[in-house]
């Protein structure tokens, strides 16, 4: 039987590592997925403080600074985790100018 959510996978890890996951914008949440398929959870936590600290602030242009990965990731593959984390920082902007718009 499968369970909703996977405590052993990348999601599991992820929702232990930051635990307002749930409520991350989405694109955050893909962008983490694809970091933590190509790094593993270990590289994760233990190189790239700088990364984990500014996802924590939910700081996504800090984020997407912090997110290049070295060879054999394509150039290609860290823009659109760099083009994903910069959207959350456009999706919060143009959320907090709806706010705004009374």
């Amino acid at each position: 039987m499968l369970e909703s959510v996977d405590e052993h996978g990348f999601e599991g890890e992820l929702k232990r590592k930051y635990s307002d996951f749930d409520g991350f914008p989405s694109k955050a949440r893909l962008a983490l997925f694809d970091l933590i398929f190509n790094l593993g959870m270990t590289e994760l936590n233990n190189n790239w403080p700088n990364f984990n600290a500014a996802v924590k602030a939910k700081d996504w242009q800090k984020a997407a600074d912090s997110s290049n990965r070295k060879s054999p990731i394509s150039d290609a593959r860290n823009k659109y985790v760099k083009d994903l984390l910069e959207a959350c920082v456009d999706d919060s902007k143009k959320a907090v100018g709806a706010g705004n718009s009374k």
